[in-house]
């Protein structure tokens, strides 16, 4: 697994992962359709995000140029589908005007499932794909 684990990530990895994520958590019941993915270089607004969910895009961004190892990937989309999941992005933002983003209750959710989480993800999908090369 070590040598999947640390290869440089694709956009066909990305969708792995959010396909992993769906498969896992479900679809939401308080945001519109599954999101795409979009791994790729960030346009001059969003250089600082490692990723985000949007609602009216319907997509969650990953930022190409600062989540650079497979771990990285796992976590960042793991934390944004459960934005898309479990919360109304309009409520984010407001929570956001007051709080700190480490004190955002929305953020310590994603964050605890992202961490509880990666791991097995991690384990299912690249531990498979190292499985079919030796094959």
């Amino acid at each position: 697994m070590e040598s999947s684990v640390k290869k440089k990530p694709t956009h066909h990895d990305a969708k792995k992962i959010l396909q992993w994520c769906v498969e896992k958590y479900g679809e939401s019941k308080v945001n519109g359709h599954i999101p795409v993915i979009e791994y790729r270089k960030p346009d001059y607004s969003q250089e600082d995000y490692s990723g985000y969910y949007d609602e009216d895009e319907e997509l969650i961004f990953v930022n190409r140029e600062l989540v650079t190892t497979i771990k990285e990937l796992v976590k960042t989309i793991i934390h944004e589908y459960c934005h898309y999941r479990y919360h109304l992005m309009e409520d984010y933002y407001v929570l956001a005007k007051y709080l700190k983003r480490s004190d955002n209750p929305m953020e310590k959710e994603a964050e605890k499932i992202e961490n509880r989480d990666y791991k097995k993800c991690v384990n299912e999908l690249f531990k498979l794909e190292k499985n079919k090369v030796q094959k």
